[in-house]
């Protein structure tokens, strides 16, 4: 969903205690674009037409005319993937190296591998109808990882070394 993909990054992050104000700019400039987009689109929709309107942004965009350029939304949806290709390499990055951890295959396989299964897994969803669905689900099983499957993850981490740590306290070699 976003902020997870910091516990696996963080500790390639060289003095994250310098480093704190490019995340900060980062965050900030973020938070601003999509403000920015949010407010000039409830600026520009009425609440009923944003409602049944399908990539809202999209038509914004298309009001824009000039006489050179005939389709600035092609323009405009080419400008858009540089904001979300970084934002599917980490993700993608994270697989790999959560793969690496967890297993002893090699990140060069894995990665041909995640890349096929995100290709497989992207035909179905062909419309708009299947589209909505899929970000409705996703929107709500991320809520649950986040809330509810990282926290017990910590949960039984404690529980685990409490034990670990009884079992070192009982069992001394003498």
């Amino acid at each position: 969903m976003g902020f997870e993909g910091l516990l696996i990054y963080f500790p390639f992050i060289k003095a994250p205690e310098k480093n704190v104000k490019w995340a900060h700019l980062g965050l900030f400039l973020s938070t601003l674009k999509y403000s920015t987009l949010t407010i000039v689109t409830l600026m520009y929709f009425s609440q009923g037409l944003l409602r049944h309107t399908y990539w809202p942004t999209l038509v914004m965009i298309k009001v824009i005319e000039f006489s050179l350029i005939a389709r600035v939304e092609f323009i405009f949806i080419c400008i858009w993937l540089i904001i979300i290709i970084p934002m599917l390499c980490l993700s993608v990055w994270s697989c790999t190296r959560i793969i690496k951890r967890v297993t002893n295959l090699k990140p060069t396989l894995s990665l041909l591998l995640i890349l096929i299964a995100i290709f497989i897994a992207t035909l179905p969803f062909n419309d708009r109808v299947k589209i909505d669905w899929l970000g409705k689900n996703v929107a709500e099983i991320g809520f649950y990882f986040i809330y509810a499957y990282i926290p017990l993850l910590f949960i039984l981490y404690l529980i685990r070394s409490k034990i670990s740590q009884q079992k070192s306290k009982t069992i001394r070699p003498e």
